[in-house]
């Protein structure tokens, strides 16, 4: 089966098991396309940029009815319309939340990979820890690395959360 279908199987499901599924992880494989990468990124809320294609795209939340306790996008990076890497950031106006938050990704993420010290040696290898890490965990999810990052946010405007997948 297609990468981008059983992703996009696997999002349907994890969106109807775990609620809104804008509060779900995250789970696209980098290695996809442009196109199935943005349909995915829908599914999750996420609206597709309204200038050309770049090789660094960002996807803001779409208009959804009622209040929000914070505020999120999405950067997709591409090469040669291929996913490479894919960052969603969070900002909370309150610490507890962002803490709450952060709890239910890690959940949610250890219901699909197990979470493990050599996922974040893996990720280490690949990439610094972006700064004001307060904690953070990584699975491995077939051949991409998935980390969860609650972050000291550096002002007002810098997110509290990052979850990260890379290749």
């Amino acid at each position: 089966m297609k990468e981008w279908l059983w992703c996009a199987m696997l999002l349907v499901g994890a969106g109807a098991c775990a609620g809104v599924s804008a509060e779900a992880p995250l789970l696209i494989a980098p290695g996809q396309s442009r196109d199935a990468t943005v349909a995915a990124l829908q599914h999750h809320e996420f609206c597709r940029p309204k200038h050309p294609p770049a090789a660094v795209e960002t996807y803001p939340r779409c208009d959804r009815p009622g209040s929000e306790d914070g505020d999120a996008w999405v950067q997709a990076e591409y090469r040669e319309d291929q996913l490479v890497e894919l960052r969603r950031f969070e900002r909370y106006t309150s610490a507890a939340v962002a803490s709450s938050r952060w709890n239910q990704l890690v959940a949610a993420y250890g219901e699909h990979a197990p979470i493990s010290e050599a996922a974040r040696a893996a990720y280490r290898a690949k990439r610094k820890l972006p700064a004001g890490v307060k904690r953070w965990v990584a699975v491995q999810w077939k051949d991409a690395i998935c980390a969860i990052f609650l972050l000291t946010p550096a002002s007002d405007e810098a997110p509290a959360l990052l979850e990260n997948v890379i290749r």
